[in-house]
């Protein structure tokens, strides 16, 4: 009876284990793609910062070409 306990305790502190690894390795996971996540929110705020000076740029150019007419 006293081996019965031993191994249904090791049992018990295996399933834990496993359990904790798996949720550790959700959160790892979890953290990934939030990181991707952000770096492309702040790769798209970057161009399209680019594309208002561009076009802020373009609308000058024509303000200017039409002032010379």
């Amino acid at each position: 009876m006293n081996i019965k306990r031993v191994i249904l305790g090791l049992i018990v502190i295996l399933l834990i284990i496993l359990g904790i690894t798996k949720i550790m390795g959700m959160l790892k996971e979890s953290k990934e793609v939030s990181t991707t996540y952000m770096k492309e929110a702040i790769g798209l705020k970057t161009k399209a910062k680019g594309l208002v000076e561009q076009s802020e740029k373009q609308v000058k150019e024509r303000e200017k070409v039409l002032d010379e007419e």
